[in-house]
Formats: C-alpha cells, sequence, structure tokens
C-alpha cells in the first residue's frame, strides 16, 4: 500500500492503537500520544481506524487541535456498530458488512465442528459490503470550489430524485462544464459518481437490514424496486435478491 500511494504523491502514517487502548495508562498520556501522531501529518488527510472504540478519544483530539472534520481530516472507522458512529460528535463513516459476515463463517464453522468434522485451521477472511458514508467524509480533496460545490450535494442528497443538473445548478456551471470537471478530475461521470454512491448504500443495507427492496428504493434516491433492481443489475450484472441470499449463504 505504501508503495502504490508514494506512486499518486501520498504518504501512508501508521500508529499502533495498542497503547491507545490501555486504559490503565492516564487518559492524558493517551490524549498526548495521538496529538504527536496526528502534528506530524501535513493537511488536508485521512483517517482509518481500526475500531470505532477510539472515536470519542479522536474526535477530542481533534477538538483540541482544532483540526476541522472533514474539511481537514477526513475519519473512516471500521465497525459495524451504528450507535458508536451515528451519535459520535461528527456522524462517521464506516466499512460495513465484514463483522456481519465474520459471524456468519464462525456459526457455519462451528455448526460444523459440532457435527464432528475436523476443520482445518486456517485463515478465514471477510469482505465488506462498502464503505456507509457519513458526515466524516463528506468531503474531496478538489482546488476548485464549483466541483467541491458539485460533489457535496450528491453526497449529501443522494437517497433524494436528484439529477445532474441539480448538481451543476448547485455549482454555478453547466451541465457540460460539470461533466468536464468530473471527467478531468475523477475520471468519471457525475452520473457514475452518484450510482456508486447508492450502489455502495444500497449492498450495505441488502447486507445488514431487512428492509424491503421497495424501502431501500426510498433511501437510495430510486422511484420504485423495479428501477432500484433494474439499475443493480444494470452496475453488478445481478439482481439485489442474488446479493443478498448470496452474502448470507457465507
Amino acid at each position: 500500500m505504501q508503495q502504490v500511494l508514494a506512486e499518486r504523491g501520498a504518504a501512508l502514517h501508521l500508529l499502533r492503537t495498542g497503547r491507545l487502548f490501555d486504559f490503565d495508562r492516564d487518559y492524558r498520556e493517551r490524549i498526548q500520544e495521538l496529538k504527536r501522531f496526528l502534528a506530524g501529518i501535513q493537511r488536508p488527510f485521512a483517517l482509518i481506524l481500526a475500531s470505532s472504540r477510539l472515536l470519542a478519544l479522536l474526535y477530542r483530539v481533534l477538538t483540541e487541535m482544532e483540526i476541522r472534520v472533514p474539511e481537514e481530516v477526513a475519519v473512516l472507522a471500521n465497525t459495524d456498530d451504528w450507535s458508536v458512529t451515528e451519535n459520535a460528535i461528527v456522524p462517521t463513516s464506516y466499512i460495513g458488512g465484514e463483522f456481519q459476515e465474520l459471524s456468519s463463517r464462525m456459526l457455519e464453522l462451528l455448526d460444523r465442528m459440532m457435527e464432528g468434522e475436523r476443520v482445518p485451521e486456517k485463515m478465514v477472511y471477510a469482505v465488506s459490503s462498502g464503505i456507509v458514508s457519513r458526515r466524516s467524509t463528506d468531503t474531496l480533496a478538489v482546488s476548485d470550489l464549483r466541483l467541491a460545490r458539485a460533489v457535496s450535494f450528491l453526497l449529501q442528497n443522494y437517497m433524494n430524485c436528484i439529477s445532474i443538473r441539480d448538481a451543476a445548478e448547485v455549482a454555478g456551471v453547466s451541465n457540460g462544464m460539470l461533466i468536464r470537471f468530473f471527467r478531468n478530475h475523477f475520471g468519471t461521470s457525475p452520473l457514475r459518481f452518484l450510482n456508486e454512491i447508492r450502489l455502495n448504500r444500497i449492498r450495505h443495507l441488502l447486507d445488514s437490514t431487512d428492509l424491503t427492496l421497495a424501502e431501500i428504493a426510498r433511501q437510495t434516491g430510486y422511484g420504485s424496486d423495479m428501477a432500484l433492481s433494474l439499475a443493480f443489475r444494470r452496475e453488478t450484472g445481478g439482481t439485489p435478491g442474488t446479493y443478498r441470499n448470496s452474502r448470507r449463504r457465507r
């Protein structure tokens, strides 16, 4: 990963979080350690937390250092506990699905062992259902304010029946200019960008809830379950039902 980031002009900074979880240490010591780490990183930057248990500590440190979320730092947590991420000082984006899949895999292995099967000792991997976006990552490092406005509009309103024309109006540019902005900066169209946001959310809801397709459609900007199914098949080659069933069989 370090090599990939270096090729793109970025750097990777790692902090071993074990000491931050040492609750026998003085709270101020843990705060100072995190401050020293963050002070050595040039802004803007992004943080990926191994556990949402560090969110309260992190947001206190960011507040004391006057580092703004998400304008100067984007925060992504590794958790499926929405109560923690939603109730943080800043509603926090998180990686969804892998904990649920791991639990399913563990129960499957336990069932096989109880049936007398000898289970081979090997690493079990889980695939996430995608990133669930919240305000902590509701920004992108773009220099053009017009493009930043359009991106912010799409991230905040993907659940509504919006169009690219709406985003262009917010940005104060024509449709054609907005398309050029997106292609030059992201290598994709604004419509494709919007579809990816919606698709990530759909995957998460299929993976972690029992909501009907009609309910998911209402939460992701589609007018009906049929429209959602057609869009999902167009983007993935499969149906929402097939995706949900395959995830739950693992």
